[in-house]
């Protein structure tokens, strides 16, 4: 299992500036069994020739269009559906991976029987020296994640993900915000698939947070309805922790708003 191939899906939206840089960090997985599928998502700057040049340059880089911009699902989608590998993940344009991240991933999925991974992620200033630290499968630890668990965090950064191909959910197209949380949520809420994080070491790079530091307070409202109508759904079906998660989710989005505000103050200075 080891040595099955992996997908690499990358949506592309006016990522000019980081997208080779993205691209490179996939290229450098010590894992070498992989096709990199880039999506571009009707960008406006220099990205599609960037990833066509990529693609010509590199055999197992390939380069899709998307004449209208139509949203991170719809590309991931399209990804999947134009992938081959036993396994599927995921990396944004404006992010990177460490060199073994794919390498101790699949290690310990053959080991424990994993079906669906996350790793923790590291973001913003650290990112330059972390990725040089030589990372052996010791320095790492699994937590086995449970519904439950899920309904109170996201353990999954999407970035961050690796899973096999046969319990991929399709992301909603329709929605917006937190459409990947909605996923993880099903694929975890499947009892037959164990899912786990392994943290420790950061094997993941992020420019950002993924509630967006940078972005509008609206924005973080409307990540906050789909979040809340994500677990909804679940109450539905009976489960009972949903109730106190609700309340929970609340909590976070008031951290989220504090953090954002506090990060633009620190930003005009």
């Amino acid at each position: 299992m080891k040595n099955h191939k992996v997908s690499i899906i990358i949506p592309c939206f006016n990522n000019e500036k980081t997208i080779e840089r993205c691209v490179l960090s996939a290229l450098k997985q010590t894992h070498r069994n992989i096709e990199i599928i880039c999506i571009n998502d009707g960008s406006s700057d220099n990205s599609w020739n960037i990833l066509k040049k990529l693609s010509s340059l590199y055999g197992n880089v390939f380069a899709f269009n998307n004449e209208d911009n139509s949203g991170p699902s719809f590309s991931r989608n399209k990804g999947v559906s134009l992938s081959t590998g036993h396994f599927l993940s995921f990396l944004d344009a404006d992010d990177y991976w460490h060199p073994k991240k794919l390498e101790l991933q699949l290690s310990f999925i053959n080991d424990e029987n994993l079906d669906f991974l996350g790793s923790t992620c590291s973001i913003g200033e650290k990112n330059n020296q972390e990725i040089n630290q030589e990372i052996k499968k010791e320095h790492l630890k699994l937590k086995i994640i449970s519904f439950n668990m899920m309904l109170f965090k996201n353990y999954f950064q999407t970035p961050a993900v690796i899973m096999k191909r046969d319990i991929f959910i399709p992301f909603n197209e329709n929605q917006r915000f937190s459409e990947d949380y909605m996923s993880w949520l099903v694929i975890v809420y499947n009892k037959k698939n164990k899912c786990g994080l392994i943290y420790g070491r950061d094997l993941v790079f992020l420019d950002k947070f993924n509630f967006g530091v940078s972005g509008l307070s609206g924005n973080l409202w409307l990540m906050e309805k789909w979040e809340l109508k994500n677990i909804f759904n679940f109450l539905l079906k009976g489960k009972i922790m949903a109730v106190p998660a609700i309340l929970f989710s609340l909590i976070k989005y008031g951290r989220r708003c504090a953090l954002t505000k506090k990060n633009k103050g620190k930003g005009n200075k």
